[in-house]
């Protein structure tokens, strides 16, 4: 068997590799494997390396492949990845990035966030009749300007899962936002909730730090146009 070109040594790999998956956790930044069940269609379960990327070993002679490749987090906190991919032979010239696959998850509503982050969970339906998930809804945290403070939106956006259930979430904030005169030691925030061309919001108070989980479904067609706020 032919060795490991020298152009993948920076991945400390045992052997020759096939295929490199890189899964990233986009709220902490970081390469995920626990909790994950990757898959490759045709393939022996993968190598999971030190730096929590998933390996499959080249085979003699390297050729290139098509894979179906499926990623699945067990506890629920992303959703799955699925997709074909082409894989070039991994010989010498061939970048480690060519066969790599580097995949940024999706949470879903039962993303767990890192303590000291601000987040809002929840869940949204179609109204106030029988329960219909409303998926696929970009959601973004928003704070109004305050003193020494610009309004502010969460950069990320969450999406609404397969059950209507989202996880938005953002960092700590350099400024503290207009305080909510009703709810001491809390501050007024919204959230933003963008279907397709539709917007809507939803007015909350959250705590420095804190999640805050929406006790009831929130109804896409209960809630009021950023105009009408």
């Amino acid at each position: 068997m032919a060795g490991i070109p020298s152009h993948m040594m920076r991945l400390n790999l045992p052997q020759r590799p096939m295929l490199v998956v890189e899964l990233t956790d986009p709220i902490r930044g970081v390469l995920v494997a626990g909790d994950m069940r990757v898959t490759a269609e045709g393939y022996r379960p993968p190598t999971v390396t030190p730096s929590n990327r998933f390996v499959w070993p080249d085979r003699d002679p390297p050729k290139a492949r098509r894979i179906r490749l499926k990623a699945e987090s067990t506890n629920g906190m992303f959703a799955p990845f699925d997709a074909l991919v082409d894989v070039p032979a991994n010989v010498v010239g061939v970048p480690a990035s060519d066969i790599t696959v580097a995949h940024v998850l999706e949470p879903t509503g039962l993303y767990q966030p890192p303590p000291g982050m601000i987040a809002v969970g929840g869940m949204l339906v179609e109204d106030a009749g029988p329960p219909q998930a409303v998926a696929g809804v970009r959601i973004r945290i928003h704070f109004s300007q305050a003193e020494g403070m610009e309004p502010f939106t969460s950069p990320r956006a969450a999406v609404t899962d397969r059950n209507g259930a989202f996880m938005a979430v953002t960092g700590p904030l350099e400024a503290r936002p207009d305080p909510d005169p009703k709810r001491p030691g809390t501050f007024e925030a919204r959230l933003t909730l963008a279907r397709g061309d539709e917007v809507r919001v939803k007015a909350l108070s959250l705590r420095p730090g804190r999640l805050f989980r929406i006790p009831a479904p929130v109804e896409w067609a209960a809630l009021q146009p950023p105009e009408e706020q």
